[in-house]
């Protein structure tokens, strides 16, 4: 997912030359911010493969409840400043 969402916004910069042009192709039709969901389904990702290996293994939440809000607190601004979003 993060490997797709990177590669799709580097075509849309070699390819478009508006100044301050959003994507919206894509995944970036249907998220926001890809390569963020992307990082966040890896760490819960992680927890349910650990929790499937062995339930003792619950504590693995941890990780993907400390990514998630972080991740998402520090996401960018969504919009362009030019056009008052």
């Amino acid at each position: 997912l993060e490997a797709m969402a990177d590669h799709q916004l580097w075509v849309f910069r070699l390819t478009n030359r508006t100044p301050g042009a959003i994507m919206k192709t894509g995944l970036w039709r249907w998220n926001r911010h890809p390569n963020y969901l992307g990082e966040v389904l890896f760490w819960w990702g992680l927890f349910f493969m650990g929790l499937a290996a062995n339930p003792a293994y619950w504590w693995t939440i941890a990780c993907a409840l400390t990514w998630s809000p972080r991740l998402y607190l520090s996401r960018a601004p969504v919009g362009n400043q030019a056009d008052g979003g």
